[in-house]
């Protein structure tokens, strides 16, 4: 499972934050494997998502061993849910920086299972990886020292594991924007009206409370809170009409994942940064 990295974008300031710093890396388009994130914060360094790329992967152990030398602090691995390719690369890190692994409860089932199924390591051709222990996700919020926080929105729908993440004014959405798209509805875990619950809630929370200024997702290019907010109305109105959706098995998943990247091609460049 690899892909053509694009180049990591720099450190940038967290808007919102006292401290917070965020390295991301962004994957080309891809069903394969996710983008990663890494937060520089007072008191954790936190990688969202650590994906499959070998090249992510290098540059992660770089990034992480450069701040462990300016200051020693514990290392978190946090996953907005359960499929391999946002995750497949998890052990390489623990083991690098006796990392914890933290994700939501169903997330945390899957992987303590191995299961190739639910995690869809199977639809890869790929063994799911051996984590070992898992953390699970039992507050609203994960503290980062300093003063900041991290705040986490369970949002099922695309699995029932799936969570977002919400640091000062950034906002990390794994797969939820595009979790009625053709090629993506019905993978494992996957519940109709568990999304539209989930819309609805990040929705009314977006109007009741804004301070979103940039939204990263699972795939593709980061975008704007705005943008954010029509991707999600969009995502209510598809899985609105949609039926039980036929699950996603592997003949499906080859015939469907051509599809896949041409749309996640086509929405890098509506919503380019």
């Amino acid at each position: 499972m690899s892909n053509t990295d694009k180049p990591g974008t720099g450190w940038v300031d967290v808007p919102g934050t006292r401290a917070v710093r965020l390295y991301s890396l962004i994957m080309k388009p891809s069903v394969s494997c996710s983008n990663s994130y890494v937060l520089d914060a007072a008191g954790a360094i936190l990688i969202i998502d650590p994906g499959t790329s070998d090249v992510n992967t290098n540059t992660i152990i770089n990034l992480v061993d450069d701040l462990k030398k300016q200051r020693k602090r514990p290392v978190y691995i946090l996953l907005t849910h359960g499929h391999i390719d946002h995750y497949l690369k998890t052990p390489e890190l623990q083991r690098r920086f006796q990392a914890q692994l933290v994700c939501h409860e169903a997330c945390a089932d899957i992987i303590v299972r191995r299961d190739r199924n639910a995690s869809i390591a199977s639809h890869f051709a790929v063994e799911a990886p051996d984590c070992g222990s898992v953390a699970r996700l039992d507050s609203p919020s994960f503290s980062l020292g300093g003063g900041d926080e991290l705040k986490i929105y369970h949002t099922p729908g695309h699995t029932d594991g799936c969570v977002c993440f919400h640091v000062g004014c950034f906002f990390f959405t794994g797969d939820l924007l595009f979790a009625a798209n053709p090629g993506v509805a019905g993978v494992p875990g996957w519940n109709r009206k568990a999304l539209l619950r989930s819309v609805d809630a990040l929705l009314e929370s977006a109007e009741r409370h804004g301070g979103v200024d940039r939204v990263f997702p699972g795939h593709g290019n980061p975008i704007s809170g705005d943008d954010a907010v029509k991707l999600l109305h969009r995502a209510r109105k598809q899985a609105s009409v949609l039926p039980d959706a036929i699950p996603m098995d592997k003949r499906r998943v080859d015939d469907l994942s051509a599809y896949a990247m041409l749309l996640l091609a086509q929405a890098a460049k509506c919503f380019a940064i």
